[in-house]
C-alpha cells in the first residue's frame, strides 16, 4: 500500500513539475517560441510549430485550450459574427447559441464588424490570434468572402415561421379595418424579409413595400420617404422591432398619432418593444432558439455531418398597443 501511494506522489509530481520550459526545452527552443506556437502566431514556420507538438504531447503538457488543441487539431471554439454589437437581438441570438455550446464543450467568440451592404468583414487578426473550429453567421451575404475554409452555419439556416407570424399581424390590421398598408425595413435578398413581405401580401395583396436593412435608421428613412410619396397608409409593417423603433421616430416627428393616425406592427418582441411608448404591437419569435439551432447546424458540420433540415419554429402575436381602429376616412 504504501509503494502505491507513493508511485502516486511520483506520479503527481511528475505532472506537477511539467511546464512550459520543460516543452521548449525538449523541443529546442526558447519559451517565447513555445507560447506563440501554441497560439498558431504566423511568425512560427510549420516546422517549429510541429516540433512543439510532439514535445507538448510526449510530456503530456496541456494547460489550456491553445495546448490541448495543438494535440486534437480542435479548440473545440467558434466565432459568431454579426454586422454590429449594437443590433439589439444579438444578445439573444447569442445567448441561445452559446447555451446549446456549452452543452457540448463548445465555447464562443463574439465579434462585430460593420457590413452595410455586405462588404466588410472582420480583420484577419481575430483568425490569427484564435483558432476556430467554425463560424456563426447572421447571414452569409454579410460575409460573403470569408477566405477560410472552415465549417459554416447561419442565424437564416433557422427555419421560422416568418410567412405565417406575418399573416397573423396582417389578420390583426385586417380586422382593425386597414386597408393601405406598407411594409418596411429589411434587406431585398434577404428570405426573412422576402417571407415576412410575403405573408402580408397574403392579407393585403395590394400592400407596398420598401426594403432598407434592419436598423432603427432604416425605419425612419423608409417611412419618411413612404409618407412623402403616400399620405394614404393606414398601418405600416416594420420588418424588425428595431425597423419600428425607426418607424415611430418617423411618425412623431411629421405629428402622427400612434395608432390614432398611424397603425405599427414590428417583428421579433425583442425585450425593449414592451417599453416603446405606446407599446408595440408585434410577432414573437424564438430569438434563443433560433441561436441554438444556428449551433446545432454548424456543429454538425464541425463533425462532418450534413445537419438535418431543423424544424420550423413556431411564432405568436403578442397585441399591445400600437394598432387600433383606420381612420375613418382610409377605411
Amino acid at each position: 500500500m504504501v509503494a502505491l501511494e507513493r508511485a502516486h506522489e511520483r506520479a503527481h509530481e511528475r505532472v506537477k513539475r511539467t511546464t512550459i520550459k520543460d516543452v521548449a526545452r525538449l523541443a529546442g527552443v526558447d519559451v517565447s517560441t513555445v507560447s506563440r506556437a501554441m497560439r498558431d502566431h504566423p511568425r512560427i514556420s510549420e516546422t517549429t510549430r510541429q516540433r512543439v507538438v510532439l514535445a507538448a504531447r510526449e510530456l503530456d503538457y496541456r494547460p489550456n485550450a491553445a495546448a490541448r488543441a495543438m494535440v486534437t487539431s480542435r479548440t473545440r471554439s467558434f466565432a459568431f459574427l454579426v454586422p454590429s454589437l449594437a443590433d439589439p437581438n444579438v444578445a439573444a441570438f447569442a445567448a441561445g447559441a452559446e447555451a446549446e455550446a456549452r452543452a457540448h464543450g463548445y465555447s464562443m467568440v463574439v465579434a462585430g464588424y460593420r457590413a452595410p451592404h455586405g462588404t466588410a468583414a472582420p480583420g484577419p487578426q481575430l483568425f490569427r490570434e484564435h483558432r476556430f473550429d467554425g463560424l456563426l453567421l447572421m447571414s452569409p451575404r454579410h460575409y460573403p468572402e470569408s477566405g477560410l475554409d472552415l465549417p459554416l452555419a447561419t442565424l437564416e439556416e433557422a427555419r421560422v415561421d416568418n410567412h405565417g407570424g406575418a399573416a397573423l399581424a396582417a389578420a390583426l390590421l385586417r380586422d382593425h379595418g386597414h386597408r393601405r398598408v406598407a411594409f418596411v425595413g429589411g434587406e431585398h435578398d434577404s428570405p426573412h424579409a422576402r417571407e415576412r413581405f410575403l405573408g402580408l401580401r397574403s392579407v393585403f395583396d395590394d400592400a407596398t413595400c420598401r426594403y432598407g436593412d434592419w436598423t432603427p435608421q432604416a425605419g425612419f428613412d423608409l417611412t419618411t420617404r413612404l409618407l412623402d410619396d403616400d399620405a394614404g397608409v393606414s398601418a405600416i409593417f416594420a420588418a424588425s422591432d428595431a425597423v419600428a423603433l425607426g418607424v415611430y421616430g418617423a411618425l412623431h416627428e411629421r405629428g402622427l398619432a400612434i395608432p390614432g393616425d398611424v397603425s405599427v406592427v414590428g417583428f421579433d418582441d425583442m425585450p425593449a418593444a414592451r417599453h416603446y411608448w405606446p407599446r408595440l404591437t408585434t410577432v414573437a419569435q424564438p430569438l434563443e432558439r433560433v441561436g441554438a439551432t444556428a449551433f446545432e447546424m454548424l456543429l454538425a458540420r464541425i463533425e462532418g455531418r450534413e445537419p438535418e433540415p431543423p424544424p420550423v419554429l413556431d411564432v405568436r402575436l403578442v397585441q399591445r398597443a400600437s394598432v387600433g381602429p383606420a381612420p375613418v376616412g382610409l377605411r
